[in-house]
């Protein structure tokens, strides 16, 4: 198991920021958590996009739902990941 914690805060935390280190980057609003297990990543939260360190191919789940991302030479990515 793996997890990232993202928390924005202050009066700007409804707007989109994008966190990046160590080739990984989050874009999201407020708050996001996410969760690598087996062969699944867990999200819950603000979430808009995401470019992950993976292991194959993993699944991707947003709020309960699956998610359409793609795994590329060991990265997920969601949306428009820089």
């Amino acid at each position: 198991m793996n997890d990232r914690v993202l928390y924005r805060f202050w009066k700007d935390h409804g707007q989109p920021l994008t966190l990046a280190g160590d080739g990984e980057t989050f874009t999201f609003m407020d708050r996001a958590f996410v969760r690598i297990r087996g062969g699944q990543v867990e999200v819950s939260g603000g979430l808009r996009a995401l470019k992950l360190k993976v292991d194959g191919a993993p699944k991707l789940v947003v709020n309960g739902q699956e998610q359409p991302a793609r795994a590329e030479g060991g990265w997920l990515i969601l949306g428009a990941a820089p």
